[in-house]
Order: C-alpha cells, then sequence, then structure tokens
C-alpha cells in the first residue's frame, strides 16, 4: 500500500508518503514487512533555483531495524535545457551511518 499528498502554497511544497510492504519466504514466514513514512519541504527561491529538504523513516518488523534518512539539495537552472544540482544526503541504520554529497550537470534537448 502506498499514498502520498502534496500541498503547495506560493513558492513553497510540502510533500507526505507513506509506504508500507509485505513479502513472505518460499516456506510462508514472513521475510520483510517494512513501513515507511518520508516528507519533503522545497522553496522556489527565484524562477531559476529551487532548495529541498527531504527525511524518510523506515521500519522493518520483521527483524526488528529501522532506517533514516535525511537530505537536502539545490537546483539551479543556468539556461533552458541545463540544470545543476548539488545534494547533501545522511543516513542511519541501526549497525552504521554514513553520509554523501554528490552534483551533477543535466542537459535535457
Amino acid at each position: 500500500m502506498s499514498f502520498g499528498a502534496t500541498y503547495s502554497l506560493n513558492d513553497f511544497a510540502l510533500r507526505l508518503a507513506v509506504n508500507s510492504s509485505e513479502t513472505e519466504n518460499t516456506d510462508g514466514t514472513t521475510a520483510s514487512d517494512k513501513e515507511s513514512v518520508g516528507f519533503g519541504l522545497s522553496y522556489q527561491v527565484s524562477d531559476a533555483m529551487k532548495f529541498g529538504l527531504y527525511s524518510i523513516d523506515t521500519e522493518n518488523n520483521a527483524d526488528d531495524s529501522e532506517v533514516s534518512e535525511v537530505a537536502a539539495s539545490l537546483t539551479y537552472v543556468i539556461a533552458p535545457g541545463l540544470s545543476t544540482n548539488l545534494a547533501h544526503t545522511s543516513w542511519e541504520d541501526d549497525d552504521d551511518s554514513g553520509s554523501t554529497t554528490s552534483a551533477y550537470i543535466k542537459v535535457a534537448f
């Protein structure tokens, strides 16, 4: 089951997503029973720049594990069909944590 909602007001947008899934092993036991809740907030700074924040928490009830992730991104439109993005993501689970930073340039014709 999955559902989501978006609410926009002027240059702000708020997004909410809720997901759940269950899978079974071939012997009928539960392999995973995941529930996720995520939300995002974006702000259109200008016609060319957009800032976003995102968070998601996932629980696997089958093995009592949990993963949390938080991300921030900045997208800038250089020219029509040419944009760049910088993003930073931090994550944490029951045994480990980490972060990553990425950047890209997108060309669309």
